[in-house]
């Protein structure tokens, strides 16, 4: 548990830097010149894109400090700008890509059911809505844990880069992070 706290209030702090983004770079621009579905939809667009962008940039931020890496922000800054075009677009893939199907899903599901936005309706179980439920958490659980797996695998490779150079210990820990890393390949 030792970093833990670090870890909840960096996750904290970089989810108030996309919202800030988000939200307020429309906002300096005019975005109130906006509708309000128009306004709502430009402030998720950068939110969609800026997230994993600083995700891809200081994602292992938060972890660092749990494993007894190097956990400045200036550490995560320098194991993310390597390879930040793929990473980015893996961590986009695995945030978006799930929200998107649950979007088609409740789509699909409304036009097989008129009735499909609760999951119980007058007192009965409503199977379509509770199947598109299901599968909704299942897709947001499968690219939370890629993401995971993503950001993971950068920090392994990293710090395998960083041994193989002398910056680290030797020996025992370049086997441990290489075995490590193998498990997400």
């Amino acid at each position: 548990m030792v970093g833990f706290g670090g870890y909840i209030w960096k996750n904290v702090l970089i989810i108030l830097v996309v919202i800030g983004v988000g939200v307020g770079v429309p906002l300096a621009f005019g975005g109130v010149s906006f509708s309000r579905e128009e306004l709502i939809f430009l402030c998720g667009t950068l939110m969609a894109i800026t997230y994993p962008l600083l995700l891809a940039l200081v994602g292992t931020w938060p972890t660092a400090g749990i494993v007894g890496s190097a956990s400045g922000l200036a550490d995560a800054f320098g194991r993310g700008r390597r390879d930040v075009v793929p990473t980015f677009l893996r961590l986009f893939a695995g945030l978006i890509l799930p929200l998107l199907a649950t979007f088609a899903l409740m789509d699909a599901a409304m036009l097989l059911s008129s009735e499909a936005d609760a999951v119980f309706q007058d007192g009965k179980l409503n199977l379509i809505a509770l199947v598109s439920l299901v599968i909704s958490q299942c897709l947001g659980t499968f690219g939370i844990c890629y993401i995971s797996i993503v950001l993971a695998r950068k920090f392994q490779i990293f710090e395998v880069s960083r041994f193989t150079k002398g910056e680290g210990p030797q020996g025992d820990a370049i086997l441990a992070t290489t075995e490590i890393s193998d498990i997400f390949r």
